[in-house]
């Protein structure tokens, strides 16, 4: 499934080129894109050799809910699509590293208890709306610097 630097992914509403790889995971990769004005966003692309029912309607679920909610310590999608060979994509907003970076490179003390917080305020978010991560490590944690 891998795309390379300059393919092209398309919506009905804008037109993405990738730029790299930025992670993988279970299901799916994420690439960095640029959008049609050049403004750097992140695509998240379910891997279709690996979908199946259960997994499509989680990643459905995943983009419904984050196109509702507004809160701001959980990823908005900003538009969705489906790839020239059937498989379906989100855009979200491209942060710079995952927690599990900002780990490797050491946290100042006084910074640990600011970050939990966002975490906690986002998982109570999402929570308070019937809905559980099923995933929530640090890899999976999105941090902008």
């Amino acid at each position: 499934m891998g795309l390379k630097k300059g393919s092209v992914l398309k919506n009905a509403f804008d037109t993405y080129t990738v730029q790299e790889p930025k992670g993988a995971g279970g299901s799916g990769v994420v690439y960095e894109v640029l959008d049609s004005e050049g403004s750097a966003c992140a695509i998240k692309i379910l891997d279709p050799t690996k979908t199946n029912t259960v997994r499509l309607k989680r990643f459905k679920n995943e983009i419904d809910f984050c196109s509702r909610n507004a809160h701001k310590n959980i990823v908005r999608v900003l538009g969705t699509g489906i790839t020239e060979t059937g498989a379906t994509f989100y855009v979200m907003p491209l942060y710079s590293c995952t927690l599990r970076e900002v780990m490797s490179k050491g946290i100042k003390p006084n910074a640990v208890l600011p970050i939990f917080r966002q975490i906690l305020d986002g998982t109570e978010a999402a929570h308070l709306k019937g809905v559980w991560h099923r995933d929530l490590k640090p890899e999976n944690i999105l941090y902008s610097l």
